[in-house]
């Protein structure tokens, strides 16, 4: 082989793997790059996701709220737990789908528990026998939005070794006014 072919080839191969090592290169950082958009673009949609859910759980959760309020206040009827089902039907039909699987399965239950509750075939007493589970399905369902809030993740005003304290204050003027008026004994 000549000196000239022997340079060619050198060079030739040297081209070659200057070549493949700056595809290799440029592959690589086409790859960070797009994974890096892939991220924000994430990162983009968890954040716009998490803000709809603060604009419109709210609302959800208020009809939650107000109906364990008359579930509290042993005010419930078969007209106001129709409205209530009416009322959770309508937001859920406009804002559901920004749910996780698991509030997507608590509201599906509810529905079908108030439906059950509604149904002309049964009996009026069972609205009542019934409210405490009522009362107990609303709450996971409440726990369930806050969750999807991160509101768990919140550190709390009161320290919790002090909150025990505040607690305890209420039971003990709770009791203290069952026992002052023993109409109230059993409330």
């Amino acid at each position: 082989m000549s000196e000239r072919t022997i340079i060619i080839i050198v060079s030739s191969c040297s081209t070659i793997i200057s070549i493949a090592f700056s595809l290799l290169l440029t592959s690589l950082k086409n790859k960070a790059e797009l994974k890096k958009i892939q991220s924000e673009l994430e990162r983009s949609y968890s954040q716009s996701l998490f803000n709809k859910r603060i604009e419109h759980y709210p609302e959800l959760y208020n009809l939650l709220d107000g109906y364990l309020k008359i579930i509290q206040y042993k005010k419930q009827t078969m007209e106001n737990l129709q409205e209530f089902r009416e009322k959770v039907d309508e937001w859920s039909s406009k804002y559901s789908l920004f749910f996780t699987k698991s509030t997507v399965i608590l509201n599906t239950y509810l529905r079908r528990y108030l439906n059950l509750l509604l149904n002309p075939a049964t009996p009026p007493e069972a609205l009542t026998q019934h409210s405490d589970y009522l009362n107990k399905i609303i709450n996971f369902y409440e726990g369930s939005l806050r969750a999807e809030l991160a509101l768990y993740d919140t550190k709390p005003v009161i320290e919790l070794k002090e909150i025990e304290g505040v607690y305890q204050f209420i039971r003990d003027k709770m009791a203290e006014l069952r026992n002052d008026y023993p109409v109230l004994q059993n409330q």
